[in-house]
């Protein structure tokens, strides 16, 4: 029998290359699995890296600007710049710095400073708050810096207490430590100078003269006395008692206007003097508050109706003068208080006098005489002062009234209004203005009173607003 024919069919090479492409497309996959793994982990990593670098470089560049503020607090401005420090090596360039910063007080700021960065396309950023506060500005003004005032705050105008004070007509007001310092308008031998104690409501009294005005700074008031001598008295608020009076020099029949104490120092102002060589600004050493020493004058040829000092600067609401441009402010070097000079002026439409001013920051806020009823001459004016030798115009707003006090404290602004002043439709108020954006100022809000505001200040959260009638009304927040 024949033997039959098996046939076998080899499959295996066939498998093998199967396999092997399978095989393949497995560790393909694998393999772009694990790089896709290992740049997610080189991601992390990065990301990591990034933010435990700006962490520490957050915390080491706001302890920096803590050390500033030590020495140099009112160069602390809004900012925003790259890192390209030389000792951040690879990070260098990464990071940028931004720094918002509210004035609070003159010698309390709200900075808040915002380190950001990209991560491939993801902003990452890490932000850091806090208050910061100058002790030596403080002390240079005398420990009456405002306490612990609240930027921004929200304000009930209802919830107001009033305090009433003996006294006829206030003409200054002056707020320190829970007392409240008053100067009063009255014949010379009736009390003119009154102290009010918030807490247990005490009171004193003191004959003075006519004082106009009234700067507290440590245990001492400084007065404006509205007399052809002795126009600067200085008052020991311990007692009270008159502890030291001083005539001007060479002027006669001046008449106190204003007053400002800063570092050991008092700066007077008067009324417009005649003949020219007779000045309107004066600079008293007060390191002796006992023994006031005059040290040296400027020719303004303008009422001084206001003053403001801040470093070596001095900031005068005046006259307008005669002609234009009007220049209702007068910005003044006083590094030399032996010679004062004048460093530049501020301008505004119309012949209408300042009245008032504050400085906060790099901002100075002016108020006017009331102007024309179509608001070509604003009242209320808001003026850039980074650079006091070159002043830009000002941003103006119509009030349509004379604003005869200015409070400023982070973004809201205080006015002491005489609205349609002297006239049958005369109005009495305070108004509240939102400046965080100089260029578009709004107000906010307002207190309608029945007499005349002849002061404003703030201390701990409180605004108080002495009235002419010899009322203080103090306004709280929600």
């Amino acid at each position: 029998m024949k033997g039959g024919l098996i046939i076998k069919k080899n499959y295996t090479r066939g498998i093998s290359t199967l396999e092997i492409i399978i095989a393949l497309a497995v560790l393909s996959i694998t393999f772009t699995a694990l790089i896709l793994l290992s740049f997610s982990n080189q991601t992390l990593t990065l990301d990591t890296d990034l933010n435990n670098h700006g962490l520490s470089l957050a915390s080491r560049e706001f302890e920096a600007l803590r050390g500033k503020s030590f020495t140099d607090f009112n160069g602390i401005i809004a900012t925003s710049s790259v890192i390209t420090n030389t000792d951040e090596g690879l990070y260098s360039g990464l990071y940028t710095k931004t720094l918002l910063v509210s004035d609070v007080t003159p010698c309390r700021k709200q900075v808040s400073q915002i380190l950001s960065w990209q991560s491939g396309k993801r902003p990452q950023s890490i932000t850091l708050a806090s208050f910061f506060g100058s002790k030596s500005i403080l002390s240079k003004l005398g420990n009456d810096c405002g306490g612990s005032m609240l930027p921004g705050s929200l304000w009930d105008l209802t919830k107001q207490e009033s305090f009433s004070l003996p006294a006829p007509e206030i003409t200054g007001m002056d707020v320190k430590n829970g007392i409240i310092y008053a100067t009063a308008s009255t014949t010379p031998d009736v009390s003119n100078f009154f102290t009010y104690d918030i807490k247990n409501g005490s009171a004193s009294s003191l004959n003075t003269g006519m004082p106009q005005e009234v700067d507290v700074a440590g245990n001492y008031a400084y007065v404006a006395n509205a007399s052809s001598t002795e126009q600067f008295e200085i008052i020991d608020t311990n007692v009270p008692i008159l502890l030291a009076s001083l005539t001007i020099p060479g002027v006669t029949n001046g008449l106190g206007r204003s007053v400002f104490y800063y570092d050991t120092k008092a700066y007077l102002g008067t009324q417009r003097l005649l003949p020219s060589a007779q000045n309107e600004f004066h600079i008293f050493d007060v390191s002796d508050p006992g023994n006031p020493i005059w040290q040296g004058s400027l020719k303004i040829n303008r009422n001084v109706n206001h003053i403001v000092v801040q470093g070596n600067i001095a900031y005068l609401a005046t006259g307008p003068g005669s002609t234009a441009p009007f220049t209702p402010l007068k910005i003044v070097d006083i590094s030399d208080p032996y010679f004062p000079t004048l460093l530049s002026s501020g301008s505004a439409p119309g012949e209408k006098s300042g009245l008032s001013l504050a400085v906060l920051g790099q901002k100075l806020y002016l108020g006017r005489e009331r102007g024309k009823s179509d608001g070509s001459e604003p009242e209320f004016l808001i003026f850039d002062i980074r650079d006091p030798k070159n002043i830009p115009p000002a941003f103006g707003y119509f009030v349509d009234g004379d604003v005869t006090e200015i409070l400023a404290s982070g973004n809201l602004v205080y006015l002491g209004v005489c609205v349609k002043c002297g006239t049958q439709k005369e109005a009495n108020e305070m108004e509240i203005w939102d400046v965080s954006d100089p260029s578009k100022a709004v107000a906010i809000g307002k207190v309608s009173f029945s007499f005349r505001i002849s002061g404003l200040d703030y201390e701990n959260n409180r605004v108080y607003a002495s009235l002419q009638n010899g009322a203080v009304v103090a306004i709280s927040p929600q």
